[in-house]
């Protein structure tokens, strides 16, 4: 048994130690040399210990389901083709991402087939996103913040339904116009 120069506190540690007893280093982890302090360091720590520089950094994502009465088939969540979670209508699904990536969100029902869509995200920048589906059963996603989250459920639900009473209104306006039409013909 001999001893050596601890890397990180530079004390003395028998080497058939599996940790520092002094600082609490672990040789079997991996080190990360700062780029910007040239400072040595264990790769499980988030920032140098020196200079404060982030070298890890992770973002938690929360996924709100939709509120559309539209189909109840959940939306199955993928990130790089992992499956991370299910979010059922009206429901939340936390992620955590470490990095840039691409979330893949993926519905399917008896009568509107596959529908899917997919959204960017980025470590450090998005933190809520709402999905949302139209009347045809489109899936779409878009980023949202917390305090808006309740107003742009408001805002879609309300923007479905002024949707489907103009759409109700054009129906009867061509009914009437087809009946008139009729009308005029039969006299002539």
């Amino acid at each position: 048994m001999a001893l050596i120069k601890c890397p990180e506190c530079g004390k003395d540690v028998s080497d058939k130690a599996p940790i520092c007893p002094h600082c609490g280093y672990n040789p079997n982890v991996q080190t990360i040399v700062c780029p910007e302090c040239g400072n040595q360091y264990s790769s499980e720590l988030a920032n140098c210990p020196q200079c404060g520089f982030i070298t890890h950094c992770t973002t938690k994502i929360v996924i709100h389901g939709y509120n559309e009465k539209v189909g109840k088939a959940p939306v199955k969540v993928s990130i790089e083709g992992r499956h991370v979670g299910t979010i059922e209508r009206g429901g939340t699904l936390v992620v955590e991402i470490d990095h840039d990536c691409i979330i893949d969100f993926n519905r399917s029902d008896f009568r509107n087939g596959v529908r899917s869509t997919r959204h960017a995200v980025k470590v450090g920048q998005t933190e809520q996103i709402m999905l949302s589906i139209n009347r045809m059963g489109g899936l779409s996603a878009c980023n949202t913040t917390k305090e808006n989250y309740a107003q742009d459920s408001i805002n879609a639900a309300e923007k479905f339904k002024k949707n489907t009473f103009i759409g109700i209104v054009l129906a009867v306006i061509i009914v009437i116009l087809y009946i008139f039409y009729i009308c005029r013909r039969e006299h002539f």
